[in-house]
């Protein structure tokens, strides 16, 4: 699957940012696809988050709102998409909701993984200064906290860099 079967929010600026970002993933559904599960990342009240999506209208699929752990930006990207052991078809896109999302940026991300799909180079997409760069060797490491948006190449690279991240935390200064 080259498209984006999960959207990951990671809540950083203001309510109405985060409810533009919710209207032009909508409003981009054609590149998102019929079932869109969506995580929240935030440090605000679950209920004024709720208040957002609902106004929102986000109808692509189950929306779950989590609250931000205290952690530096790169322990907080490496904790807001965990996915499954048994799971490797599931592509995410993980985003700050002060990234400016369109089709087009939805599309580049699919035909980016159509096109580079294996080659194991390739850490996934990312997204800096709402340029598209592709994310190459050393794995994505020192890229993630600087981006606005980042889709892994795979679960079992997203599962590789979290554990390396848990792995070399205090070392790094990920605390």
């Amino acid at each position: 699957q080259d498209g984006v079967s999960r959207v990951v929010l990671i809540g950083a600026s203001s309510g109405a940012r985060m409810k533009e970002v919710l209207l032009n993933l909508s409003s981009a559904s054609q590149s998102l696809g019929e079932y869109v599960p969506l995580d929240i990342w935030t440090r605000d009240s679950k209920e004024l988050v709720k208040g957002i999506v609902d106004s929102a209208k986000w109808s692509l699929g189950p929306v779950t709102i989590h609250t931000a752990p205290k952690f530096s930006s790169p322990l907080l990207w490496a904790s807001v998409w965990d996915p499954a052991i048994d799971v490797d078809d599931e592509n995410a896109i993980i985003l700050e909701d002060t990234a400016q999302v369109t089709e087009g940026l939805l599309q580049f991300v699919a035909k980016a993984r159509s096109w580079y799909s294996g080659v194991p180079e390739l850490a996934g997409v990312a997204l800096s200064k709402d340029l598209p760069i592709a994310a190459t060797e050393p794995f994505l490491y020192p890229a993630v906290p600087d981006v606005l948006a980042f889709a892994p190449a795979s679960p079992g690279l997203w599962r590789e860099y979290r554990s390396w991240i848990h792995d070399h935390r205090h070392e790094i200064g990920f605390l």
